[in-house]
């Protein structure tokens, strides 16, 4: 009888420390999506940030405003292929 209750009890350990295991393997497979979620925003918003300081400055060079989509679109065309792909 002694026997099987240490028997028992391992077996309730063990399905324990799996269940743990799995939880903890859960936790962080999200923490990690939610980091490359916020990396991909982050980047996002740079580009962003990155067009408008090109189109002000290429405005100011040559006394214009630029802002139309056409002008957006080239200066984000640019910016994909002289960026690196982090």
């Amino acid at each position: 009888m002694l026997t099987e209750a240490r028997a028992a009890a391992e077996k309730e350990r063990t399905a324990l420390v799996e269940k743990g295991r799995q939880e903890q393997e859960a936790m962080l497979e999200r923490a990690r999506r939610e980091i490359a979620a916020e990396k991909d925003k982050a980047l996002a918003e740079l580009r962003r940030e990155t067009v408008d300081l090109s189109l002000a400055a290429a405005a100011r060079l040559i006394g214009q405003r630029l802002d139309s989509a056409a002008d957006r679109k080239i200066v984000e065309d640019y910016i994909k292929t002289v960026g690196p792909k982090a």
